[in-house]
């Protein structure tokens, strides 16, 4: 992975990560794709693992659309387009 796309997304985890807050105190409605009911029944270590791996999940797809245009995400190759 190319220094700048693992600089996205060590900025863009800590943004959401920052905009989240402490896990016991989150407002499900507030992230995508959590319910109240599925978080009411987390403890709170698994409310830190699912927080964790939404927020990082929503980095990698927002770097990897700003990287699309400029080449692959892992290796920094430019997509080949293929046309019919």
């Amino acid at each position: 992975m190319a220094e700048d796309q693992q600089t996205c997304i060590l900025e863009e985890v800590e943004k959401r990560a920052d905009t989240a807050g402490d896990p016991e105190t989150l407002n499900p409605e507030s992230m995508k794709y959590l319910t109240s009911e599925f978080w009411n029944d987390l403890d709170a270590s698994s409310k830190r693992l699912v927080l964790t791996q939404a927020i990082v999940t929503e980095a990698l797809f927002v770097c990897a659309q700003r990287s699309s245009s400029q080449g692959d995400l892992l290796t920094g190759d430019k997509a080949e387009v293929r046309s019919e």
